[in-house]
């Protein structure tokens, strides 16, 4: 489950931020750039992890 929670992320942010930058600039407003995604290693004393 893990697996999918995270590839599926990871996968789908290029297309996000092309679809928010895309919108931003038919808009007509300053561009915004979203940064890359980074994968961050959870604590191992974080109880909310599965």
């Amino acid at each position: 489950m893990a697996f999918a929670r995270i590839n599926g992320v990871y996968n789908s942010w290029p297309y996000w931020r092309e679809l928010l930058q895309s919108i931003i600039s038919r808009m007509g407003l300053s561009p915004v750039v979203l940064p890359l995604f980074r994968l961050i290693e959870a604590d191992e004393s974080d109880s909310s992890a599965e």
